[in-house]
């Protein structure tokens, strides 16, 4: 419930209906007042995911036997496709079943729960984070107003007058950091024939110079 960004892990292409959890997980969280984005990233580990710092937390669809991860070494939770409705589906409640085959929470399965839309406003959803002692909102917020020139506005973040820019989506904040991956340069970099390199081992290659 603390988190604000939520990163989507599809860790499988081969379960059926992962695309309608993917959608479902997707309207969830929206109604929660989250983000969310998608990551396809093939063989999960650690490394992969750190390059995701400002992404507060994973959810992890994949099939049921690789749900379960030990997350020792990941920088940020992993949790599965019913933990995340038991956090932001107001309707669901801990019965203390658990399924780790996301297609149970999909409409017309056994662990279907509706999530219902009470219609309350975001001011009165709030609740007591247990982890921060920090008054938080759930429910969808307002959606704040988007200037001609995004990114270049400027907030108010204390009394001393400073201020700060502010990026509204995941895109633009990457788009803000030095290292963006490797960089093909096509068209730029010098056609060279290929040489001959050295051979061998390495206390001692055939082709090198022996040492006087």
């Amino acid at each position: 419930k603390d988190a604000n960004i939520v990163g989507i892990v599809v860790g499988t292409l081969g379960v059926a209906k992962y695309r309608n959890v993917i959608e479902h997980l997707k309207c969830v969280l929206k109604k929660a007042g989250k983000k969310s984005y998608t990551f396809v990233v093939g063989k999960l580990n650690p490394a992969k995911l750190a390059n995701f710092a400002e992404v507060d937390i994973y959810i992890l669809v994949a099939c049921p036997e690789s749900t379960l991860l030990d997350q020792s070494e990941f920088y940020r939770p992993i949790v599965s496709p019913l933990e995340m409705e038991i956090a932001c589906n107001q309707a669901r409640e801990w019965t203390g079943e658990y399924s780790t085959d996301f297609r149970d929470i999909l409409p017309g399965a056994s662990m279907y729960v509706e999530n219902l839309d009470s219609g309350e406003s975001s001011d009165s959803r709030t609740d007591v984070s247990l982890i921060s002692n920090r008054v938080r909102v759930l429910g969808i917020r307002e959606t704040p107003t988007v200037s001609a020139n995004p990114g270049q506005d400027l907030v108010l973040r204390s009394e001393a007058m400073t201020v700060a820019s502010v990026s509204e989506n995941a895109g633009e904040y990457l788009s803000g950091r030095t290292w963006k991956g490797l960089e093909q340069k096509l068209g730029e970099t010098p056609v060279t024939k290929a040489v001959e390199g050295q051979y061998g081992i390495a206390v001692g290659y055939q082709n090198e110079s022996a040492s006087s």
